[in-house]
């Protein structure tokens, strides 16, 4: 979804800055073809990782940032996990969006630009999968902080949320696990990531809307 999206504001003519852990063949080979792309390299999702991100912000006004960074993994149990797991998803889905929205809104004071953050959750924030208890319950923690967020940076900041559905399926999901999702979904198709583009278009267009969540799930959250 990053990748798409990144691909897209390029496109646009955007100029794009990819956070990531990792540097995949796909994100280098659309580096070589933009000079408007700037990959920034982070070791984990800790607040020691904000600075350099910072420093891009404060020297070039940002627009938007999309909040893409996710973390899924059923529930290990917990003699095995000691917390590990748990503070992994923690850092992922709330520390990390925390601090980065706290450096973005003292760049855009500071610069007297508003800007937007996205921040991608997922239906089971609402409706948890008991095997993923861990993983719901700190993207409802996102959830609660993208609401927390809006209000606290309003109105230098607006602060909205996309709750995916099975927009793409991955590699290892086989057959037998697709067709039992799209059975509980209300119009039962793999979409693609162009209705995500489309719900990011459509909070970026309407200035009037901050604090919200949008279900782009085809209907999922209330079938399944």
């Amino acid at each position: 979804m990053g990748l798409f999206l990144s691909q897209h504001a390029l496109q646009s003519g955007a100029h794009v800055y990819a956070v990531t852990r990792t540097i995949t063949n796909e994100l280098q080979d659309l580096a070589a073809s933009y000079d408007r792309l700037t990959v920034i390299e982070i070791e984990d999702y800790t607040y020691d990782s904000i600075a350099n991100i910072s420093t891009y912000m404060t020297q070039n006004p940002v627009d938007m940032i999309i909040n893409n960074a996710s973390m899924y993994e059923n529930d290990q149990p917990f003699p095995e996990m000691k917390g590990d797991q748990y503070q992994a998803f923690f850092n992922v889905h709330m520390m990390f969006p925390a601090a980065l929205c706290e450096a973005y809104f003292n760049s855009c004071k500071n610069s007297e630009h508003n800007g937007n953050i996205i921040n991608m959750t997922d239906i089971f924030a609402e409706r948890p999968s008991p095997k993923s208890a861990l993983y719901c319950s700190t993207k409802a923690g996102l959830e609660s902080l993208t609401k927390s967020m809006a209000v606290k940076y309003a109105p230098i900041l607006r602060v909205n949320s996309i709750q995916p559905g099975p927009v793409k399926f991955l590699p290892e999901h086989d057959a037998d696990y697709r067709q039992n999702v799209l059975s509980q979904t209300l119009i039962p198709k793999e979409a693609g990531f162009t209705p995500i583009l489309q719900a990011v278009e459509f909070i970026l267009d309407n200035d009037f809307v901050t604090g919200t969540s949008i279900k782009v799930d085809g209907g999922r959250s209330l079938a399944r």
